[in-house]
């Protein structure tokens, strides 16, 4: 049996913690990547898997992005992540989300969960009846929180546009063929998104009547899933599970270029940003450090003016921040990563 900690995708996570509660039927896994810029924050994903190694390497991997993308919002969060193993019933009772509560509370403020793939609102609800440390509860209109996946949508719908903008040299994708993978709530607000302004959309999913319905409604076309990523077509979108984009996955497509959501659909243990405005390279590592140089180059930006990538308030008297890490080193002699300044 490998050590999880020789796993391409840890990275020097900070916490790697099995939850079980035999009582309620919880087994779940949290992760912390880095609470450097603050609490590690992430989503909770419920989700059946075929095997426990296949939710590890998820909560490391979902973790991780998670720092990267809430350093480049120029939050003061960290990157976190939690996984709960549904049985093959999917079974979600009112006892495993209380005990997950008090799994996230026990971890003292250091893990704030929110909503991901087979979580709802109601979810976020019961879990907040244990812990203080949710976000993603119900909230009035126009205010922050609620379901994530409509804004996720249009920020995918937005980064698609401006791919196309890119490549293609136009401002609008009537007649642009985008392949979707996946047509859940954030899939399938991207469709409708599309679909809205004349795109001729090919669409997949696990759940193939939803697909189907989808593509009906929206005068597309729906293809089985081992099929998507075949599409000849001149956006790939993938919005379902994530960590496709491997080396046999790359080489199946047929699109000109990529957009999806931050940290899901690499497989690779090396970071990307959310869009490839490039034609895609046979190999998931080509090119890798540039785009790790244009995460930290940005992120670097933003922090260029601060002595550690915490606000004021959260440093403590010795100059150094509440998760023990250093202020960073002189201009001259520094790189930012989501985990700390680096000397060079």
């Amino acid at each position: 049996m490998n050590a999880f900690w020789t796993d391409p995708d840890y990275d020097d996570h900070e916490l790697v913690q099995l939850v079980r509660d035999p009582t309620s039927g919880l087994t779940a896994i949290i992760a912390l990547h880095s609470t450097h810029c603050g609490p590690g924050a992430g989503g909770t994903r419920f989700w059946h898997y075929a095997a426990p190694g296949d939710a590890l390497r998820d909560a490391l991997r979902l973790s991780r992005g998670m720092s990267y993308k809430n350093a480049m919002a120029g939050l003061p969060m960290g990157g976190g992540k939690a996984v709960i193993l549904a049985d093959a019933e999917r079974t979600k009772t009112p006892e495993l989300l209380a005990a997950f509560g008090d799994a996230v509370d026990a971890l003292g403020g250091r893990y704030v969960t929110a909503e991901d793939v087979g979580i709802t609102e109601a979810d976020m609800v019961a879990v907040s009846q244990r812990t203080a440390h949710v976000s993603g509860l119900p909230v009035e209109h126009g205010a922050a929180g609620g379901d994530p996946g409509p804004f996720t949508a249009l920020g995918i719908y937005l980064g698609i546009k401006a791919a196309v903008r890119h490549k293609l040299g136009r401002d609008d994708v009537a007649g642009v063929h985008v392949a979707i993978q996946g047509t859940g709530s954030v899939g399938g607000g991207v469709a409708r998104l599309l679909a809205r302004d004349g795109a001729k959309l090919t669409l997949s999913d696990i759940d193939q009547n939803r697909a189907a319905a989808l593509a009906k409604e929206l005068g597309g076309e729906a293809v089985a899933p081992e099929a998507v990523m075949a599409v000849a077509c001149d956006v790939f979108s993938p919005n379902a599970l994530g960590a496709i984009l491997d080396d046999e996955g790359i080489a199946r497509l047929q699109a000109a270029r990529t957009t999806s959501w931050p940290g899901r659909t690499m497989a690779s243990s090396w970071p990307r940003v959310v869009s490839f405005m490039r034609p895609i390279t046979s190999s998931t590592r080509a090119g890798s450090s540039v785009w790790r140089w244009n995460i930290c180059a940005a992120a670097k930006a933003r922090r260029a003016r601060s002595t550690t990538c915490m606000p004021a308030s959260r440093k403590c008297r010795s100059g150094s921040t509440r998760s023990g890490r250093k202020a960073m080193p002189p201009a001259s002699r520094r790189t930012w990563w989501p985990t700390g300044w680096r000397k060079n």
